[in-house]
């Protein structure tokens, strides 16, 4: 992990297709650069955008992973001195 300073760290979930995006096949197709995987592409109608985040969490994800990810990422950047953070 690279370490923290003064930008901004961003993290992403990827949430489960519902049960209704599931029979209406309404998800949004997106896939992880295999080299660069920060790196979210998402897909819809012939169009591709290119998002890149600290962390991109897949659906198969649990909650512990997402918490202990972000709190590991909360305590070191307190660690190194700061004291201000945000989660949304």
């Amino acid at each position: 992990m690279k370490e923290i300073n003064d930008n901004i760290t961003v993290f992403i979930r990827i949430k489960p297709p519902s049960q209704k995006e599931n029979e209406y096949q309404q998800t949004i197709h997106y896939q992880t650069d295999e080299e660069n995987q920060q790196e979210l592409i998402l897909k819809a109608n012939n169009d591709q955008r290119h998002f890149t985040f600290d962390h991109i969490f897949m659906p198969n994800s649990t909650q512990e992973e997402v918490f202990t990810k972000i709190t590991d990422t909360i305590t070191k950047f307190c660690l190194q001195g700061n004291h201000q953070f945000a989660s949304v």
